[in-house]
């Protein structure tokens, strides 16, 4: 995947207190601001280093400014969770300071989670992993102290209960006839999601070596595939794992008849 290095060269810079340091970094002005301030940090070394992400559409990289031992950089972002992994010396990496999960492609990826304006929170996206009783107070994500839970639910989640509520409300009675008769219709998928993401049908990552295939996704191990019966052919396929290294194994079978009306299937590696 090429990437663009995102500018802002043009734009307005201001100053940012990160961690008792000032640190400079392209912004636009508050009039054209469409996101809430992010602070994006990298603490596993490296010379350049940049980050991209769902928030650009996987096209442009941002460099991210290097301090005494980390590389930080601020983003305006949307609420909302956003996917996003870093490049470290023209490598892509994932930070271990930040959650991990897969995204539909089965690629390991990291992600955030940006709160609206209203919400008491920093988002400085710190290791989630840290134990908050231990942790500088700087560094907490909330400001609710320790050991103390509350009953307010966030915004966020209660305007998009508010939007499910009137989506799904019907405004009249054709209004329910109509609704009733979408879900006749609608059909549950034949496999999950994630499942349908072979790996035998995935396309190749070197172009030099097309034997080299994609790291598939765990949920896809130890599952026996198989296509329909085409000429008297039947393929199976499974995938394993040991330890780093991932193995397709194929079988294909064969259709014979014989003369007392037993089928048998021939197998071959």
């Amino acid at each position: 995947m090429d990437l663009v290095e995102g500018g802002g060269r043009n734009s307005t810079r201001l100053t940012h207190l990160f961690l008792g340091r000032t640190l400079n970094c392209p912004q636009g002005s508050s009039n054209t601001r469409r996101g809430i301030p992010t602070i994006i940090n990298w603490t596993q070394g490296g010379n350049n280093v940049y980050v991209t992400g769902t928030f650009n559409g996987w096209k442009h990289k941002i460099r991210l400014v290097k301090s005494t031992q980390d590389f930080t950089t601020i983003l305006d972002l949307p609420p909302g969770t956003h996917r996003l992994k870093f490049i470290v010396d023209d490598e892509w990496k994932c930070s271990a300071d930040l959650e991990t999960a897969t995204d539909p492609d089965g690629n390991l990826v990291n992600y955030v989670e940006v709160g609206t304006e209203d919400d008491d929170a920093t988002y400085d996206f710190v290791s989630p992993r840290t134990d908050p009783t231990t942790a500088p107070h700087h560094l907490l994500r909330s400001s609710t102290p320790p050991s103390e839970y509350v009953a307010q639910i966030p915004s966020i989640l209660l305007a998009m209960a508010s939007q499910q509520a009137e989506s799904t409300s019907p405004a009249s009675p054709s209004g329910t006839a109509q609704n009733q008769g979408q879900q006749q219709q609608q059909q549950p998928p034949g496999l999950p999601p994630h499942l349908e993401k072979v790996l035998l049908n995935s396309g190749a990552v070197s172009e030099e070596d097309n034997s080299v295939l994609p790291a598939p996704n765990h949920v896809t191990l130890n599952h026996l595939y198989a296509c329909s019966i085409r000429d008297g052919v039947m393929a199976v396929a499974g995938t394993a794992r040991y330890r780093k290294k991932v193995s397709c194994g194929l079988e294909w079978g064969k259709r014979v008849e014989k003369g007392c009306g037993c089928v048998i299937m021939v197998r071959a590696l």
